[in-house]
């Protein structure tokens, strides 16, 4: 499966429209395909460019399947979160299950580091943070980003933390002329951050009927260098619009 837009895709857009060095926020619908789109843009680049996708909630081996699935081919680092997640989770259970002296033996751990080094330790959301501002921050060519799911770091860290390093990973994005786009499904009040001082674009897409039709969308919101908003894009697909039946 593959999207397009007319005589044009998303890269494109993106490039022409927006322009390097920017931070794009993707806001998608229910069975609107924005997961799909996210991958898509990261495997339509110049071969100049180094191309990274940082995912929340599919594994390395996950990601690459889709990818392959979809004829998209990367060159470039494929990170995935939810070993960390898994690891951290099986922290929590080991935590509830064994006690030491009425001391869970998960804090005497925690207590000895603040003893030795001076600081608790950073769970595995802030390292996924920190990781992704390192990456980019040691880029010596213009790059591609994807970031799957702010929702996912957001429940996980907090809407303070996440805009701080998302500033961050901007500057990055400006030495460097990269760009990348982060995704964040539609509805979501509590993980919403839609911050026009934030990101230099939102895009938003969507999947709906129109006179009897399924049809997908992509919608420009925000622009901040650009006048004329909204500006909309009809998408066309190879096949027909999956789980969009689940709708009506």
């Amino acid at each position: 499966m593959r999207f397009s837009m007319g005589k044009t895709d998303i890269n494109t857009v993106v490039k022409e429209r927006i322009g390097p060095g920017k931070l794009i926020l993707l806001r998608y619908g229910e069975g609107s395909g924005g997961e799909f789109l996210l991958k898509q843009f990261l495997g339509e680049r110049m071969e100049s460019e180094y191309s990274i996708i940082f995912s929340s909630y599919e594994t390395e081996d996950e990601v690459r399947y889709a990818l392959k699935s979809n004829d998209i081919s990367i060159d470039g680092e494929i990170i995935s979160f939810v070993p960390e997640r898994e690891a951290e989770l099986d922290l929590k259970i080991r935590r509830d299950e064994f006690l030491t002296g009425g001391v869970l033996v998960t804090d005497l751990y925690d207590l000895n580091e603040l003893e030795v080094l001076g600081r608790t330790p950073n769970g595995a959301s802030e390292r996924f943070l920190s990781r992704i501002n390192s990456i980019a921050s040691k880029q010596t060519v213009p790059f591609k980003m994807v970031i799957d799911s702010l929702a996912d770091l957001v429940l996980l860290s907090s809407k303070v933390e996440v805009r701080d390093r998302l500033r961050l990973l901007r500057q990055s994005l400006r030495e460097m002329n990269g760009i990348a786009m982060v995704g964040a499904p539609i509805g979501n009040d509590e993980t919403d951050i839609s911050d026009l001082t934030l990101f230099d674009a939102i895009f938003e897409i969507r999947v709906g009927l129109v006179e009897g039709k399924w049809r997908r969308t992509l919608t420009l919101l925000h622009d901040r260098n650009g006048p004329n908003l909204p500006e909309e894009w009809v998408i066309d697909t190879i096949n027909p619009i999956p789980s969009a039946i689940s709708l009506e």
